[in-house]
This record gives C-alpha cells, structure tokens and sequence, in this order.
C-alpha cells in the first residue's frame, strides 16, 4: 500500500480552493477566529505567558473546539460541496452529520492533548538540565549525567520519534468529517513516510505567512517589545487572521492528498 501523494499538487489545490471560496471561508471563521483573538490576548495580558502547558490547554480549549468545528466545515465543503445554509433537511443525514463532528472534534482534541503532554514533558525536561547546570555552577563543578537524567533523555527521544510517526493522526479528524471509517486509512498510512509528507506539506504552506508576519514585527517592533496594549492586541489580531488563512489552505490541500491517498488502487504512484 502506498501513501505518497503529490506535495506540489495538494498545496496548489489548497490555495485554488482557499480563491475560489474565500467569501465561505470568511463566514465560517468569524466565531473560532474571534475566539481566538480573545483567548489569545486575554492569556498575554492576563498571566505574561507564564501559563503551563496543560493550563493553556485548558484555557485554549472553546477556541481548539471552534477551529475543529471550521476544519470539519471545509473538509465537508471541498470534498462533498456541502454547504450549512444549504443542508438537507432528511432527519437521518443531519444525525449522521452531527455524529461525524463530534468524532471529528474529538480526535483533534485527543491529538492536541497528546502534543501538549509531549511539550510539558519537555518544558520539565529543560527544567531538570537547567537545575543541573545551575548547581553545578554553584559549586563549582561541572554538571554530572547521572542515570535518571540519561534514562529522562531517551524517554525524550522516545517521545520525539513517537510525535512525528503520530503526525499522521492530525489529518485523521478529516477523514472523520466525511463519515469515512478511520482504520482504512491508519492501515494504508503505515510508516514515516506520510507523517514527513504531511509536515513537508504543512512547512510549504506555513512557512510564506510566518516569514511574512515575522517580517511584520520586525519593521513595528524592532526590539521585540511590544511597548503598549495596542500593538500587542494587533499583532494577536494580525497573526490569528494569518494563522485561519494557512489553516484554510492546509486543510483544503491536506483533503486533497488524503483524497489521492484513499482514492487511489493499491499499488498505485503518484508525483
């Protein structure tokens, strides 16, 4: 079985529907945008970014929700043409619906719940070395690997090699929002190869907008300081409307490629 799909072709899917679209995909991201931009801001001015990880999860959690709930929109817009001010009115199609967004919801969920467990753990982990150094610098000599800080490392790396084979569970809330069974696809996705994909695919989308934002705050805030409010909440603004709009165009291209992964006989190439 073979879950190669075409990077080029997927990306420039993705942006030809984020064009063609761009008035739908407007409508449907005000309420997670906004929810977003809220969160956002009130975790900046509220706690300095001192949040844990699993704290900001919790206070991020409405805005993930929303954000699975748009991706499950544009996934049911650009693979079956469904519309929400269009929907049929057959009692069993809505249930079938609603029971497909929340196992879409959920999935996303549990995937960010266990990217923020991979992150906490690694926030400790920089702790535990930092403390080492430091007490090493104290008294005056160099910090010592014991045996629980090497076995903490090879947990680390453990962890790392698990995050990337796992990359591939973050399009399965997709797949989910076309009622399509999730097993099919885990069974033709084995391996590396698709979760490196599906970040090379993410990296070509991703990376315009970051350069261009980064180049944004460069040329307002030079120091990187924000010197007031103001400025501050127009960057959340700026960078949340950055971050719909590649999420827009990943998820329509990442529909694209799971389209040609699921879509094509076994055995079949691709670009």
């Amino acid at each position: 079985m073979s879950s190669r799909f075409s990077i080029t072709q997927a990306v420039v899917d993705g942006f030809g529907f984020a064009k063609r679209e761009w008035r739908a995909l407007a409508r449907m991201s005000v309420l997670p945008l906004g929810a977003g931009i809220i969160t956002q801001i009130a975790i900046g001015l509220e706690t300095s970014n001192d949040l844990s990880p699993y704290a900001e999860f919790i206070y991020t959690l409405p805005a993930l929700i929303l954000s699975a709930r748009f991706m499950f929109q544009v996934t049911r817009l650009r693979l079956l043409g469904e519309r929400e001010e269009n929907l049929p009115a057959d009692p069993a199609y809505l249930a079938a619906r609603q029971q497909a967004l929340r196992a879409s919801i959920l999935l996303w969920l549990v995937v960010n719940a266990a990217a923020t467990v991979i992150v906490g753990y690694f926030e400790w982990l920089s702790v535990v070395a930092g403390a080492s150094v430091m007490q090493g610098a104290a008294s005056g000599a160099p910090p010592v690997i014991n045996e629980s800080h090497f076995f903490y490392n090879i947990i680390g790396l453990l962890l790392m090699v698990c995050a990337i084979w796992g990359v591939r569970f973050a399009a399965g809330h997709l797949i989910l929002a076309v009622e399509y069974p999730l097993a099919p696809y885990l069974r033709r996705v084995r391996g590396f190869g698709i979760s490196l994909r599906l970040l090379g695919l993410s990296f070509l989308i991703a990376f315009p907008a970051s350069f261009a934002f980064l180049g944004v705050i460069q040329l307002l805030a030079p120091d990187g300081k924000m010197p007031s409010p103001v400025p501050f909440a127009f960057f959340v603004v700026l960078n949340n409307i950055i971050s719909f709009v590649c999420l827009s165009v990943l998820t329509a291209a990442a529909c694209a490629a799971l389209k040609e992964i699921m879509g094509r006989k076994d055995g079949g190439t691709s670009a």
